[in-house]
C-alpha cells in the first residue's frame, strides 16, 4: 500500500478585501505593522504550536504579532480581540469553533477596516470575517475510511468486520466534519452488513469525547470492551478523529482487550503517540504538512496588506504515517 492518500485542498478564499486606497506599499511603512492572533486554547498542542509558528513566520517577514490564547473560553477570547482592535492591529487571525460570544468583536473589527483571517475555523460565518485559509477537514474523515476499506478488502464484499467510533467535541466544528466525511465513504458498507458497529453506537451524539480528551477516549473503550467484546467476538477496528483519542483507545484496550489487536487510525501526527505508533498499536496517523500551511499563512498576510493577488490553491498530499516512516515524515 503506498502511503500517500489523496489531496488536501488549501482553502485560500477572498470572501471580500481593503479597496486600492487602503492598500499601502510595504516600502513606505516607516512603523511595525502588528498583526492579532487569536487562538481558543494553548492546553491542546496543536493549538500551541500553530500560534508560535504563526508568530515565528510573521515576525520574520518583519511584523510585530500579538498571540494570544482564551483557555477556551468564548467572553475572553472576545475581550482579547477587542484588546487587539484598541492596540491598533493591523490585521487580525483567528481560530473558532463558532462566532457565539465574540461574533461582536469580529464585527467590530470588520467595521473599523481591519481584515479578519479565519484560520483552520470554516464554521466562522462568511459576515464576521474577510479570508479563509485552512485545510478541507472532510477529507480527513474520507481518506481514513479509505484507508480502512483497503486495509480490510471490503472492496471484495467478503466478510463481516466490527468497528467502533470515536469522534471529537460534539459542539466541534472539526469534529462534526470529520463524522460526515467518514460516514460517507463507510456507511455503504455498514448498511451492507459488512461493517457492524458492536456497539451500536453509530450516531455522533453517541460517538463524542468532550474536548477529545484521552482519558474519556479511555474510559469509553474500556466500557465498550466490557458490554460488547468481551467474549469471543473479536474488535477489528477503531476509527479515532485525532491522535489524542487514538491514544486513549490504545491505553483502553491495553488495559482490557484480550482479543486480536485491531486497527486504530487516527491523524496529527502527535509527539506523544510516537511510541504507539512504533509499536503498531496505533495502525497509522494522516499527516498535514502544517508548516506549508503556516507558510501560505504568511503569504496571505502579506497580500492582503499590500493588494497582491488572492487565488485558491492546492497543495501537498494526505501521507499516511505509520511506525516505519514516522521519522521520514515527521521531523
Amino acid at each position: 500500500m503506498g502511503r500517500k492518500m489523496g489531496w488536501i485542498v488549501l482553502l485560500l478564499f477572498l470572501l471580500s478585501g481593503c479597496s486600492n486606497e487602503e492598500k499601502v506599499e510595504k516600502e513606505e511603512v516607516s512603523e511595525k505593522v502588528v498583526i492579532g492572533v487569536s487562538l481558543p486554547d494553548e492546553g491542546i498542542p496543536r493549538q500551541k504550536e500553530a500560534g508560535e509558528s504563526i508568530r515565528e513566520c510573521l515576525q520574520d517577514m518583519g511584523y510585530e504579532v500579538e498571540l494570544q490564547f482564551a483557555e477556551n473560553k468564548k467572553e475572553r477570547q472576545k475581550e482579547q480581540i477587542e484588546n487587539m482592535i484598541g492596540k491598533g492591529c493591523r490585521l487580525l487571525i483567528v481560530q473558532a469553533e463558532d462566532d457565539v460570544g465574540i461574533r461582536a468583536a469580529l464585527l467590530q473589527a470588520k467595521g473599523e477596516g481591519i481584515p479578519v483571517i479565519a484560520y483552520e475555523s470554516s464554521a466562522l460565518l462568511d459576515e464576521v470575517i474577510d479570508y479563509r485559509i485552512g485545510f478541507e477537514d472532510e477529507n480527513v474523515g474520507r481518506q481514513q475510511g479509505k484507508y480502512l476499506i483497503e486495509m480490510l478488502g471490503l472492496e471484495e464484499g467478503e466478510g463481516t468486520y466490527y468497528i467502533e467510533l470515536f469522534i471529537g467535541d460534539l459542539d466541534e466544528e472539526k469534529g462534526q466534519i470529520f463524522y460526515e466525511g467518514v460516514m460517507e465513504v463507510l456507511s455503504p458498507y455498514i448498511e451492507g452488513g459488512n461493517l457492524m458497529i458492536g456497539s451500536g453506537q453509530r450516531e455522533q451524539k453517541q460517538v463524542w469525547i468532550e474536548n477529545g480528551d484521552v482519558q474519556q477516549a479511555k474510559y469509553r473503550m474500556k466500557n465498550i470492551v466490557a458490554s460488547y467484546y468481551a467474549g469471543e467476538r473479536n474488535l477489528d477496528a477503531v476509527i479515532c478523529a485525532t491522535d489524542s483519542l487514538a491514544l486513549g483507545v490504545v491505553k483502553g484496550l491495553d488495559s482490557s482487550y484480550g482479543g486480536d489487536w485491531p486497527i486504530v487510525t487516527g491523524q496529527g501526527c502527535d509527539k506523544e503517540n510516537e511510541e504507539i505508533l512504533k509499536k503498531g498499536k496505533q495502525t497509522m496517523s494522516l499527516y498535514k504538512d502544517s508548516g506549508e500551511l503556516i507558510k501560505k499563512t504568511g503569504e496571505l498576510v502579506e497580500a492582503i496588506l499590500y493588494g497582491k493577488e488572492i487565488e485558491e490553491q492546492r497543495f501537498g498530499d494526505f501521507t499516511v504515517v505509520t511506525g516505519e516512516n514516522y521519522k521520514e515524515i515527521v521531523r
